[in-house]
């Protein structure tokens, strides 16, 4: 069939090169009878139409035939011959071959256009490509012919001069080219193209209508040639039912006769050549156009139809089940398989609904097919009560109008696939590599998502697919084989990297894969399981080795440190040149020799030394030693070295030799090993510095995962701050190296003290068996801490707080286990100080709360989020406001208000109080200076100010400046400016408290002792101070009602108070019962609920506006 059907194409080519030879022939000869311009340039135009035709069905060869014969006889017709009589016979030949290039130049050059504008009409039914080569080809083919006739008459006619006249010359030869290729090109290319099946109604019909549109043309012409556009309707109103075949030959015919009838002697046509050319040019023009889109149309209706008969067929014989139903889930059709597994007829199911068919397992349907009736199609399994399962995919149908009237269902029984396929799934997850089950003959019936990640893949471009579709030809070849191997011998086999395997993934790359098959047994038939394994990270990784033994070796040869490496047997398998000059042994006397023989070492009296190199391959672990050895070179001289070594692994982890490195330390020894040493320990103490035990820390935690157990106590000495500030830094710094030196003695050699600034201590105990030591060792330290110190004559005692982590329960890396250990001293702190707490959940909590408060802190201290309460204080027995006091407040984001005692623990931890106080200062003094101003004008007295000043972090220098800096940028005098201290913080400070209250007065400011009576003071001391007032803790005012000992205090301290002629003022005063007591008890001034509460600075104006005015009246 195949052989017969080329036949024919091959003759209907033969024939169309034929009779455009025939054609231009004919032409030819008319040009010489009627020397007609416009004739010859329509021969020419078809002669370039056929050729350029030709070259865009990329057919040169055939081309280039048609253009020889075109241009001998076009060279003829073109009126160089000197006997027209004689035509067969030129006897000019060289302006005739010239002037049939002429064609074929236009063709080319065309061709060349449209290559390079990329425009390609492939066939006939193309209709913008199409108008775009006719437009072009018009164009450039007259072009080609007007050069070439210029150049002939330059060239052979002496004198003469080349026509320029538009109307005479260029005009018809215009129109007879067009006239040529319009019809013509497009005509090829339906009868010569290999496509266009079905744009052609059948050949006699065709034949038929074309034939009764042509013959009014040549009667028209010989009759009244004015008729022509009438003539020439017929082929305009036929094109749409020619197709492009006929309607191409058609106007082909037309353009020929006209030029035909144009040329035969005895017809005088009245009309000029324009008269002719231009309708028939205008015809073809129209009918083109609607004959190609008829063809379209034509073709597409063939090609759905057939389409659908085809579906349908499918559909009927498909092994799937596929049912369509309407919108109330009717069926409208079922195919045979779907019946076949219902069990049923088409009348027991075709117009019947689900429910019908499937009675209460049609509800199962139902969720389904109602998402998909919303436009979101399903894919699911759907289990019936029988048992059995439906691998269903359902989706819309759409009418005819748009909207989804219905759903299609496409379903495969799956019940026989759920056991097998849960086993291939299983051996799929298992597998360590990628993997996929292939039937007998190599088809993938199941994926995994790891081999669709390796090769880039969608499960439906495996599926089915031949082992071609993942797999390089030499692959699928080995594959196959291998598949047969197992078949027949039902043992796995393997093809291992000694073949050279590559897989390809869907981009095309390509990657080498071993592949390891299993057969399984299956009861449809023999199935495989192939893992696919990558090699491509294990030779991507030999390839980075062989780069990094290269580059070892270079950086061997270049480091001026000898290197020496061994196996795990101690043999000499890496010697550096710098080993050569350090130790005297060549290297080809080295390599294979035992390590001990080449390396030995000795200390200042001559006894021998081992190497570090040994012991750091059995605990495979790098070690190093600070202190210098001897190393006795092959002439026997000795070398000050210092040594370091570590073991090299596999892959496993595993000690498999190890390296040494030895350094020359003969010149540099000494100064060298003080700045490590001072680099890495503390110089006060000698002790690991933070660089020193973030390394330890490092090596220990990297130590986990061999089941090594640690922990890590952060220490901080109670009570050394009094020392240092009381007996200065000298004693200080004694006490800490004795603490330094009772630690060290309580822990192992291998375990690490370290000491991080001031009175902190870390210590790293490593190699722990039980969480319990943790605790012992602290026990011990707290012990060892706590015993006396002399330090010149002094007796001093200290206590230390400890917090605990362990490794790995508390944490994996540095970051989190310090974080970890500082939580949990924090918390030991707060239990008392001299104990240890281990860190809990509950402790970390509380930490990070800790650190929030202090991160939210800072920001509100940039952001100026701080604000003062004013409690007013009034003074008896008037009940006037005497004073009163700044509280501050914290706004957060929120709009929520902080108490200070929710926030100022943290501040005064973290050392943000100073900056706290400093705004509050410097915020009251400036707020006062303002009532003053406002008041003077309103006739209301001035009142002083109080403001609580911290002195957790005790810098009496720098609190004098703020009070100065404060009182100097407001313009308040300090006698109205009173700083009150916390008793039990200020009575601490000792002569340093008074040293610092006293220069406070003489600047002019009043002091005054907080929260008095809570803690331990002396009368003394008391006395020493010269206080303006005495507050007392909110505390003992709160237990008057029902506590006989606080009533004792209140009247102790208002006693002590006016003994030495100081104010005495109760805070937190709430009811009258209060009031009463504290009069009795002698307190000359109250604060609190009673009185009025921490308000603005517009309430507490309006407060004393309306006292004042009181007073007034009174």
């Amino acid at each position: 069939m195949r052989t017969e059907g080329a036949a024919t194409s091959m003759a209907w080519r033969l024939s169309s090169i034929v009779a455009v030879a025939l054609l231009l022939f004919a032409l030819g000869l008319l040009r010489q009878w009627a020397d007609s311009g416009w004739v010859g340039a329509m021969a020419a135009g078809i002669g370039a139409a056929a050729l350029l035709a030709l070259l865009l069905l990329r057919r040169a060869g055939t081309g280039w035939a048609v253009a020889a014969t075109a241009a001998a006889w076009i060279a003829h017709a073109a009126g160089w011959l000197p006997d027209p009589g004689s035509a067969l016979i030129p006897t000019s030949v060289a302006p005739a071959l010239l002037l049939g290039a002429g064609p074929a130049l236009g063709a080319i050059a065309t061709f060349a256009l449209l290559r390079g504008r990329r425009i390609d009409p492939r066939t006939a039914g193309d209709v913008a490509p199409l108008a775009w080569t006719l437009l072009a080809a018009s164009v450039v083919v007259p072009l080609g012919l007007a050069l070439l006739d210029w150049v002939a008459t330059l060239a052979w006619l002496p004198g003469a001069t080349p026509s320029t006249d538009w109307q005479g010359g260029l005009w018809p030869t215009w129109l007879g080219a067009a006239l040529g290729l319009l019809p013509v090109v497009p005509m090829v290319l339906a009868w010569c193209g290999d496509e266009g099946e079905g744009q052609d109604p059948p050949a006699y019909a065709g034949s038929a209508q074309a034939v009764l549109a042509w013959l009014p043309v040549p009667l028209v012409l010989g009759w009244r040639p004015e008729l022509l556009v009438l003539a020439l309707l017929p082929m305009v109103v036929l094109a749409p039912r020619l197709g492009p075949r006929a309607a191409t030959a058609l106007a082909t015919g037309i353009a020929v006769t006209v030029a035909v009838v144009a040329v035969i002697p005895g017809i005088n046509l009245s009309l000029p050549p324009e008269g002719l050319v231009l309708p028939t040019l205008l015809a073809i023009i129209a009918t083109l156009p609607l004959a190609l889109l008829a063809g379209q149309r034509r073709a597409s209706d063939s090609l759905l139809r057939r389409t659908g008969e085809h579906l349908r067929a499918v559909t009927e014989h498909s092994p799937f089940l596929v049912a369509t139903l309407d919108g109330q889930t009717r069926h409208r059709f079922a195919n045979h398989s779907y019946l076949r597994w219902l069990g049923r007829d088409a009348a027991e199911v075709i117009g019947r609904s689900l429910h019908e068919v499937y009675g209460e397992d049609a509800a199962r349907f139902a969720a389904p097919i109602r998402h998909v009736m919303a436009g979101l199609p399903q894919r699911q399994q759907i289990t019936l009560s029988d048992g059995r399962i439906l691998d269903a995919r359902i989706e819309p149908r759409f009418s005819e109008a748009g909207p989804i009237d219905g759903v299609h269902l496409l379903a495969q029984d799956a019940s026989w696939k759920a056991d097998h396929e849960r086993g291939l799934d299983a051996m799929l997850s298992a597998s360590a590599d990628p993997g996929l089950v292939l039937d007998s003959a190599g088809g993938a019936i199941r994926t995994g998502p790891r081999i669709l990640a390796l090769l880039g893949a969608r499960e439906a471009s495996l599926l089915g697919k031949p082992p071609s579709a993942w797999l390089e030809p030499e692959a699928e070849a080995a594959l196959g084989a291998a598949l047969t191997r197992a078949h027949d011998s039902g043992e796995p086999q393997v093809l291992g990297r000694d073949l050279g395997l590559h897989a390809r993934r869907t981009d095309g790359s390509s990657f080498p894969v071993t592949l390891r098959i299993a057969p399984v047994r299956a009861a449809r038939g023999f199935q495989a399981l192939v893992a696919v394994h990558d090699l491509e990270p294990e030779l991507a990784i030999e390839q980075l080795a062989a780069e990094a033994r290269t580059q070892a070796e270079s950086t061997l040869a270049a480091v001026g440190d000898a290197i020496v490496a061994c196996d795990l047997h101690g043999r000499v398998t890496v010697f550096n040149p710098a080993a050569v000059q350090l130790t005297g042994w060549p290297m080809q006397d080295v390599l294979g020799k035992p390590c001990d023989e080449v390396l030995r070492f000795v200390d200042a009296e001559d006894a021998p030394l081992h190497s570090l190199l040994g012991m750091a391959v059995k605990r495979n672990t790098p070690m190093r030693q600070d202190d210098h050895k001897l190393l006795l070179r092959r002439d026997g001289e000795r070398i000050a070295v210092s040594e370091a070594a570590a073991p090299t692994r596999d892959r496993f982890g595993q000690a498999n030799g190890g390296v040494v490195v030895l350094h020359d330390v003969s010149q540099s020894q000494a100064q060298v090993q003080s700045l490590a040493h001072q680099a890495l320990h503390d110089h006060l103490t000698g002790l690991p510095n933070r660089v020193l035990l973030q390394d330890r820390l490092s090596q220990a935690l990297a130590q986990m995962d061999r089941g090594y157990k640690g922990a890590l106590l952060y220490l901080d000495l109670d009570h050394f701050k009094p020392i240092n500030d009381r007996l200065g830094h000298p004693v200080g710094d004694r006490v800490l190296q004795e603490v330094a030196s009772r630690l060290r003695a309580c822990v192992r050699e291998d375990d690490t003290v370290s000491r991080q600034g001031g009175d902190e201590f870390v210590l790293l105990l490593v190699r722990l068996a039980d969480a319990r030591d943790a605790a012992r060792v602290a026990g011990k330290l707290i012990e060892a801490v706590e015993q006396p110190i002399m330090v010149d004559g002094h007796e001093l005692a200290v206590s230390a707080s400890i917090g605990i982590a362990l490794f790995p329960q508390d944490g994996r890396d540095i970051r989190t286990i310090t974080r970890q250990a500082d939580a949990a001293l924090y918390h030991a702190k707060e239990a008392g100080r001299g104990r240890y707490r281990y860190f809990t959940d509950r402790t970390g909590a509380s930490a990070e709360e800790r650190m929030r408060t202090e991160h939210d802190l800072r920001i509100a201290l940039s952001n100026g989020d701080f604000l003062l309460a004013w409690q007013p204080q009034f003074h008896l027995p008037e009940r006037r406001i005497g004073g009163v006091e700044a509280l501050v407040r914290w706004r957060q984001l929120d709009g929520n208000v902080v108490l200070p005692e929710e926030f100022i623990p943290v501040a005064e931890e973290t050392g943000l109080i100073g900056q706290i106080d400093e705004w509050v200062l410097t915020e009251a003094c400036r707020q006062c200076r303002q009532w003053q101003q406002d008041w003077e004008a309103r006739g209301i007295a001035p009142i002083p100010v109080s403001v609580n000043v911290s002195l957790a972090r005790f810098d009496a220098d720098r609190l004098l400046a703020q009070v100065r800096s404060a009182l100097d940028a407001s313009g308040l005098e300090p006698r109205w400016l009173e700083i009150e201290f916390r008793s039990a913080q200020l009575f601490a400070q000792g002569a340093r408290g008074q040293a610092l209250v006293a220069a406070l007065r003489e600047m002019g400011v009043g002091v005054a002792a907080d929260d008095f009576g809570s803690g331990e003071s002396s009368l003394g001391v008391l006395a020493g101070m010269g206080f303006a007032a005495l507050k007392i803790d909110r505390d003992f005012v709160d237990a008057l009602d029902d506590d006989p000992a606080a009533a004792a205090v209140v009247r102790a301290v208002a006693g002590i108070g006016q003994a030495m002629g100081q104010r005495v003022v109760a805070k937190g005063v709430a009811n009258e019962a209060q009031y009463r007591a504290l009069v009795a008890a002698g307190c000359t001034g109250m604060q609190g609920l009673m009185f009025g509460a921490a308000g603005s600075a517009s309430q507490l104006d309006d407060l004393l506006a309306r006292d004042a005015a009181a007073l007034a009246a009174g």
